[in-house]
């Protein structure tokens, strides 16, 4: 049996922290899927939103996000966890 492959993202993200005096602040994410993004459509821009947020209550828990928004959508490539990690 073979190792599932993802189809491999990067999102960037930018956002003002009002932690920090509503500075702007980027980050970016790398974001397996198991299906190909269809076209990006507002509601699925609504949902790497959620996404991106979610990573950031997670991964700064300090931070005061607003204006959260998926600026950048890059589509990496079919890869196995393995192949994308060497």
């Amino acid at each position: 049996m073979s190792e599932q492959k993802y189809h491999w993202y990067l999102i960037g993200y930018t956002f003002n922290d009002k932690s920090s005096g509503s500075n702007t602040r980027n980050f970016s994410i790398q974001l397996p899927l198991e299906k190909l993004l269809p076209p990006v459509s507002k509601s699925k821009l609504n949902e790497l939103g959620v996404i991106g947020l979610e990573w950031l209550k997670k991964n700064d828990p300090s931070s005061e996000p607003e204006n959260l928004f998926a600026i950048s959508i890059g589509y990496l490539g079919e890869m196995t966890m393995q192949e994308f990690n060497t």
